[in-house]
């Protein structure tokens, strides 16, 4: 952006009828009438230009200084009196106050004096980097130079032109470039220019300069297309040739150079038996035929010849009628589906579901299904499974990362080099109007400058809009209501709540231990064997030893790094194999402990935790993140201090919150919790009610342990940033240990969410924790009481390895979780010296 600078400086004022920027230099004629040139003995002044039949001027000029150099000053040897000077424009000025009133005319010099503003030009490093990154200064550069050389009139291509050309492409300042090329601009208009001159953004000022030179460009090739045509008009006038004549002998000159088919109208009669073929709606017919007529008009070397041709190629070879038989039997979907995919079961029903009505009702619209889930769990190859059981063609498209939403509107045939939208375009390919489309990572597309591109994948996914989805560049309806849309996604929170609506959310969760090591079994071995080169013969995978790899080399939800270790087994092995001297002979190979950590290395991961609670302040709970569950050691712990609460871990604000929650009904209801005298601190269970005498007793007693002690809340892990409100119940556990030094139970997770009341609230990812929990050495899980009909999903290993407990106030959660002994050899040793005095 450009500043002003706080100084305001009087200058003479020359008003001209063109507009000028900076870098540029100007001749002016300091005759009888130019009263400044005549009279003024300085070297700066300003030029202001004056609007086209009218008396007013403009409030936005240039400052220019008078070339020095005898070189550039030229005298007129043919008027008297007369002088050229040579003027260099430096930088843009701003008048502060109105110049047509005479308030401002010198009478004695007869010279206009303005109060003007000096504008700095500068550019900040964000703008700078937008402008890169959309490649404008290259964009610019070249379409400049292109400009500059065109042939005008007849005569070729100024030298002048060339010169400017070539410190355009050698200006490394992006300022000075924006203005060089604004310079170059001599059909635009003056208000046009102006507006380029006023403009205070760099990257708004290359944009338009752009517009304008691709205007000029055009009217400029526009111009010397008519002049040829004029030329070869005369000298047929002069040579007594009609023009009958000369059009049979060019389609003869071209048909010779090309062994014929020079013509155009082979390729209008091409594209016609295209359309012939085709069913168009009116809408499109009428715009075909409009192209058909303006391509028979022009000549091949036309510039917009190859652009109208591409256009209708591309209409011609759209999938407008073209409908693929499709399968719609549910069983063979079921199937095709459980070949295909270990468990699933919710899923699988789903697309059997949905199969079932497409054959009732042919007239059925297409569901948008969105696949939630971590990554490696099946989302892709669900989509081709379904696309199988369909019998239909299956595309992907990668949304991953796209930010212009042209690239799915498509772009406007405006534009050079203009395309379809990445829709249109797979469509295209596949040549049907019934596939299947995956909409892979649909979470992580975003918006900037360009457009949002979320807004506008809504017109493609809504069902009641997409049979007349209008993209750019065809600018013609086409009807997308065929084609079955599947979206991918790891997490739904960064989606568009608008394009959330569209679609129909399946959670596909992520894999307990059980079911990796029967898709390991099943599909991952198989595969992995086949793609090294091996076979059954060769190597033999048992149960226990494959467990052994999903335990203690993977941590995902889903089976992508399994299948990899997989993988590196398989080609230890191959290479064993592939050395053999005598294959015949080669023994079967047992995958054992010692062939793994020779394929994989030592064990990367051990999920039990091996740090037990052995100290009050310490519980664990139970996380959900975007690779699945887990388990998560919440430490506390407090010291002297005036009471306040420190936290770390990298916590978000949710989390935070649950803290502050956390206390706050620890301080509520200290006196139930017996934590407010000492007596009560090292004598009572915790969580004992006290009876109403007891609590009568207290009622006077003012706690004076939140007051005199900092606590200290830690996550592990702090690296990682933690968010979510299902750490309430676990975060209270822990507080409510280290206030009455009475330690958790080993083997106990819990999570949940608590209200301000002690309310225990249901959270998600209840199936991920569960697993976290088992893979964790966890026997007992403490769940919300609402979460009861999302525990009855657990597969059946996990029910079998847990014993869950569910729990409505906070109160039982402490019950289940405390154990029944005060630590008192934990207060012996740590907390001897705080306890010399009442607490």
């Amino acid at each position: 952006m450009t500043s002003l600078k706080d100084k305001e400086m009087k200058l003479p004022i020359v008003i001209v009828d063109n507009v000028y920027f900076p870098t540029q230099r100007l001749r002016i004629k300091a005759d009888d009438s130019n009263a400044l040139l005549k009279n003024y003995q300085g070297n700066i002044f300003g030029i202001v230009s004056k609007n086209k039949g009218s008396t007013y001027l403009s409030q936005m000029g240039v400052l220019v200084s008078i070339v020095k150099e005898e070189s550039f000053i030229e005298r007129s040897p043919f008027i008297r009196n007369y002088t050229d000077f040579v003027v260099e424009c430096t930088k843009r000025i701003k008048i502060s106050q109105d110049i047509r009133d005479l308030s401002h005319f010198d009478r004695s010099s007869q010279i206009i004096i303005a109060k003007v503003q000096v504008l700095d030009e500068n550019v900040e490093e964000g703008e700078i980097q937008e402008i890169k990154d959309a490649k404008l200064d290259e964009t610019l550069r070249s379409i400049a130079t292109k400009y500059c050389t065109i042939p005008r009139l007849g005569i070729g291509v100024s030298s002048v032109l060339q010169q400017k050309a070539k410190a355009i492409q050698e200006c490394e300042d992006i300022i000075k470039l924006s203005f060089r090329c604004c310079a170059l601009l001599l059909m635009t208009s003056n208000d046009d220019k102006y507006k380029l001159l006023e403009t205070n953004s760099v990257k708004e000022r290359i944009v338009n300069c752009i517009k304008y030179i691709k205007i000029e460009i055009d009217i400029s090739e526009e111009n010397n297309e008519k002049r040829k045509k004029n030329e070869m008009k005369n000298q047929m006038k002069l040579n007594g040739v009609g023009l009958k004549d000369l059009f049979s002998g060019f389609k003869g000159g071209v048909q010779s150079m090309s062994g014929g088919g020079g013509d155009n109208r082979e390729v209008i009669e091409e594209l016609k038996a295209k359309f012939d073929k085709l069913e168009l709606p009116e809408e499109a017919k009428t715009i075909v035929e409009k192209e058909l007529k303006n391509l028979a008009r022009m000549h091949p070397s036309h510039h917009e010849y190859s652009n109208i041709e591409k256009y209708l190629e591309t209409l011609a070879d759209l999938p407008w009628n073209i409908t693929q038989e499709e399968n719609l039997d549910p069983e063979n979907a079921q199937t095709i589906l459980d070949k295909d995919h270990y468990g699933l079961e919710k899923v699988k029903q789903r697309i059997v579901e949905f199969l079932a009505v497409r054959k009732l009702r042919d007239d059925h619209k297409g569901t948008i299904l969105c696949f939630n889930g971590p990554p490696g769990v099946g989302k892709t190859s669900l989509g081709k499974s379904i696309a199988k059981a369909l019998g239909r063609k299956f595309y992907r498209i990668a949304l991953g990362g796209i930010k212009d939403e042209s690239l799915i509107r498509g772009f406007r045939r405006t534009y050079v080099g203009s395309t379809p939208g990445v829709v249109i375009q797979s469509l295209k390919k596949v040549n049907t109007n019934n596939p299947v489309f995956l909409l892979d990572e649909i979470d992580k597309i975003g918006k900037d400058w360009k457009g949002d591109t979320s807004s506008a994948m809504l017109e493609v996914l809504d069902p009641e809009q997409n049979n007349k989805f209008t993209d750019h560049y065809l600018a013609t309806p086409f009807d997308l209501s065929q084609v079955m849309f599947i979206a991918t996604a790891n997490s739904l929170d960064s989606v568009h709540p608008a394009l959330l609506d569209r679609m129909e959310i399946i959670d596909i969760s992520g894999y307990s231990v059980k079911e990796k090591v029967q898709i390991s079994l099943n599909y991952l071995i198989p595969k992995q064997i086949e793609a090294n080169g091996i076979n059954d013969q060769i190597i033999d995978f048992s149960e226990p030893m494959v467990n052994k790899v999903v335990q203690e080399y993977t941590m995902e939800s889903g089976v992508r790094n399994l299948e990899r270790c997989m993988g590196s087994i398989c080609r230890s092995v191959a290479y064993e194999y592939a050395i053999s001297k005598d294959r015949e002979s080669f023994k079967k190979v047992y995958v054992n402990e010692e062939l793994i950590i020779k394929a994989l290395g030592h064990p990367k991961f051990n999920f039990i935790l091996k740090k037990k609670i052995e100290r009050p302040g310490l519980a664990i709970g139970l996380a959900y993140t975007s690779v699945g569950g887990k388990a998560l050691l919440i430490e506390t712990s407090r010291f002297p201090g005036n009471g306040q609460l420190k936290l770390t871990g990298k916590l978000g604000d949710v989390m935070k919150e649950s803290v502050t929650t956390a206390m706050s009904w620890i301080k509520t209801n200290s006196l139930k919790l017996g934590i407010t005298q000492e007596k009560n601190y090292s004598k009572n269970s915790g969580i004992d009610i006290l009876d109403e005498e007891d609590l009568a007793n207290e009622g006077e007693a003012k706690s004076t342990l939140f007051s005199k002690f900092d606590i200290h809340c830690h996550f592990p892990a702090a690296a990682i940033p933690k968010d979510g409100p299902s750490a309430g119940v676990t975060i209270t556990t822990a507080l409510v240990s280290l206030f009455t030094n009475r330690r958790v139970k080993d083997s106990i997770a819990m999570t949940g969410e608590i209200s301000l009341h002690g309310d225990v609230l249901p959270v998600g990812g209840i199936k991920e924790k569960c697993i976290a929990a088992m893979q964790n050495g966890i026997k007992l899980v403490l769940l919300p009481e609402e979460n009861k009909l999302d525990a009855e999903e657990l597969p059946d290993d996990v029910k079998e390895n847990l014993k869950i407990k569910f729990c409505t106030r906070v109160e039982e959660v402490l019950e289940n979780a405390l154990s029944d002994d005060i630590d008192e050899e934990f207060i012996k040793n740590a907390y001897k010296p705080l306890f010399t005095s009442k607490i």
